[in-house]
C-alpha cells in the first residue's frame, strides 16, 4: 500500500506539492475518472484467465445493488461507476500487467500466473469505498484513494474524480466561468476582450492543475496498486511481510509510468537528496519501518527506494534478478535484525558512502539526459 498524501491547496487556488499537465474542458466538468491517460492497445502476452464466477458473484451480492462486473484478459472489475470509466481502469491495468510481464521477461523471472483473473473493486464514491475499507482493516483518507489488500488478493479504488479535492477545483472552475459571464454583463474599466483573456487563462490555470493532480494520483496511485498486485500474482515476489518494504515498494514505483523514467519520482530523489548528506540506505534496506505507516518523510524515502531499484534494474540487471529469484526462495521474515542488508550485500557489495557516492552521480545523469 502507498501511504502518501495529496497535496494540499494554497490560498491563492494553487497545489502545494505536484506539478502540471494538460485536460480538456470536456473531461473536467464531466468529472472523468482518476485514471485519465488510456494505454494505447498492445498485443497481450499471456494467457487470458478465467473468472472467479463463484467469487465475482459473492462480492457483488456484498456490494449491494448498482455493482456490476467487467471482464478483461486478466482482471475482473466490480464496479458501480460508469462503464467508460471502468474501461479506463481496465485499460491501465491490463497495461500495468504487460509492463510488469516485460520485466519479468528481461530478467529472465520464470512467471506463474494466478488461477483466475485478478479482481479490482472501483467505487464510484467515496462513502462506500471509505465503509468497505473500513470493513477490510484500512483507515483510508482521500488522498489515498487506493490499495492493495493481499490478505484478500484485491484491489480497491476509489474515482478520484470525485474527492472533495477535486470538486473544489471544479467549482472554482464554474465559479471562474460565471464571473466571465458577469463581467460581461455588469461592464468593466476593462475591454471584453482583455476581460474575456483573463478568465480564459485562469480556466486553463485550473483545468492544468486539475489534470496535473488526477494524472498523478493515477501512476502513483492506480498503477503502483495494480503492480503491487500483479508482481504478487504472478509469483514475483513472496507474499505477506516477508518481503523488504524497500524491495516491495521500490518494484511497484517502476510501473508508475508506461516505460522509461519516472520523473517524478527522480524529482523527489533529487530534492531530497540535495538537502542531506547521506541517503540512509543501510536504514531504508534494513528496516522495514523506514517505509512503514506513519513514517516520516514518506516522499523522499520512496524515491529513495525507487532510486535504489532503478539503479538495479538499469546498471546490474544479471545481479538483480538473481537476488529477486534468491528473494522467492528464501526470505528474511523471522531471521535476525541485520540479515536484510548482509543479504543485499552478498549480490550488490557494501552499502557504504562510495554505493550512495554512485547512486546519487547516477542519479544527477539521468535527470541531465532528461533536460
Amino acid at each position: 500500500m502507498i501511504f502518501m498524501k495529496a497535496p494540499r491547496l494554497r490560498a491563492d487556488g494553487s497545489w502545494a506539492g505536484w506539478g502540471v499537465a494538460l485536460i480538456s474542458l470536456g473531461v473536467l466538468l464531466c468529472a472523468d475518472a482518476c485514471v485519465a491517460e488510456e494505454p494505447t492497445p498492445r498485443q497481450a502476452v499471456t494467457t487470458a484467465l478465467p473468472a472467479d464466477q463463484a467469487g465475482d458473484t459473492g462480492l457483488i451480492k456484498q456490494l449491494g445493488d448498482g455493482f456490476g462486473d467487467y471482464h478483461t484478459p486478466h482482471f475482473t472489475i466490480i464496479s458501480d461507476a460508469d462503464p467508460q470509466q471502468v474501461a479506463r481502469l481496465s485499460a491501465a491495468a491490463e497495461d500495468t500487467l504487460e509492463n510488469v510481464v516485460a520485466f519479468a521477461n528481461s530478467l529472465r523471472l520464470a512467471l506463474r500466473p494466478p488461477t483466475h483473473k485478478m479482481t479490482v473493486v472501483f467505487f464510484d464514491q467515496w462513502e462506500e469505498y471509505h465503509r468497505f475499507a473500513g470493513q477490510a482493516g484500512f483507515a483510508v483518507d482521500q488522498s489515498v484513494p487506493g490499495f492493495f489488500d493481499d490478505r484478500s488478493n484485491r484491489c480497491l479504488m476509489f474515482n478520484y474524480a470525485n474527492a472533495k479535492v477535486i470538486r473544489q477545483k471544479r467549482e472554482e472552475l464554474l465559479a471562474a466561468l460565471r464571473e466571465q459571464t458577469q463581467g460581461r454583463r455588469a461592464g468593466s474599466d476593462v475591454s471584453a476582450e482583455e476581460l474575456s483573456e483573463q478568465m480564459r487563462r485562469r480556466v486553463r490555470r485550473i483545468e492544468k492543475q486539475i489534470e496535473a493532480h488526477q494524472r498523478l494520483i493515477s501512476r502513483t496511485v492506480v498503477r503502483h496498486e495494480i503492480a503491487h498486485q500483479v508482481l504478487l500474482d504472478f509469483g514475483l515476489q513472496p507474499r505477506g511481510a516477508a518481503e523488504p518494504r524497500w524491495l516491495r515498494e521500490g518494484l511497484a514505483m517502476q510501473f508508475e509510468e508506461r516505460g522509461g523514467l519516472n520523473q517524478h519520482r527522480l524529482t523527489d530523489f533529487l530534492a531530497a537528496a540535495g538537502k542531506d548528506a547521506s541517503l540512509h540506505l543501510r536504514r531504508l534496506v534494513g528496516d522495514p519501518k523506514q517505509l512503514g505507516p506513519g513514517a516520516r518523510d514518506l516522499t523522499a524515502r520512496y524515491a529513495r527506494a525507487w532510486m535504489l531499484v532503478y539503479d538495479l534494474i538499469h546498471e546490474r540487471p544479471e545481479k538483480f534478478g538473481a537476488y529477486l529469484r534468491a528473494r522467492l526462495i528464501d526470505d528474511t521474515q523471522g531471521k535476525p535484525n541485520g540479515t536484510a542488508i548482509r543479504e543485499f550485500e552478498a549480490f550488490f557489495g557494501p552499502l557504504d558512502h562510495a554505493f550512495e557516492k554512485r547512486l546519487w552521480a547516477y542519479a544527477r545523469k539521468l535527470a541531465q539526459a532528461g533536460t
